[in-house]
């Protein structure tokens, strides 16, 4: 069994869309939405950087995780320096689950943010932050993220890098 893990980029952006739609890649509705994501992944990669990893079972696009700085999110009132959002991790096909290809995921996106993280211009990152929601599919993202060494803070879990949440 192989994983890999790889940044998003021009070349592999449609397999975001492989796992994160992977049932409704032909509704007419989700492909709206696929459209309108494609355009703000596009946009974030040209400006800021990936703020996405993709991860391959022997090959094949089976989880992603969504990040992004506070700083670039127009919606988040009083951005922290340096801290990055867990968005999601999200692993839902069923013969990936229980392999460990989540938290290779995760453990990439916090290697990356104790070495400088593209999407931060090459700075490490202080925190991660998340608030977890369910997917509806396997674990709930609060008991992944707590068994990946997260923890409760207000209102959201984080994750220590270089600095103190």
């Amino acid at each position: 069994m192989t994983i890999s893990v790889e940044d998003l980029t021009r070349g592999n952006l449609d397999d975001v869309f492989k796992v994160c739609s992977y049932n409704k890649l032909d509704d007419p509705l989700q492909r709206e939405g696929i459209e309108l994501k494609r355009r703000w992944l596009s946009e974030i990669l040209e400006e800021h950087g990936p703020c996405t990893k993709i991860a391959y079972l022997e090959g094949r696009p089976v989880a992603q995780v969504l990040f992004y700085p506070e700083k670039i999110a127009p919606f988040i009132s009083g951005p922290r320096d340096g801290v990055v959002v867990l968005h999601c991790v999200y692993n839902p096909f069923q013969e990936a689950r229980g392999r460990g290809v989540g938290s290779a995921l995760l453990s990439s996106l916090i290697q990356e943010c104790r070495e400088g993280l593209p999407i931060l211009k090459g700075d490490p990152c202080t925190f991660l932050v998340a608030q977890p929601f369910d997917t509806g599919t396997g674990v709930s993202l609060g008991q992944f993220y707590e068994r990946n060494g997260f923890k409760q803070g207000d209102g959201e879990m984080y994750y220590e890098i270089t600095g103190e949440y």
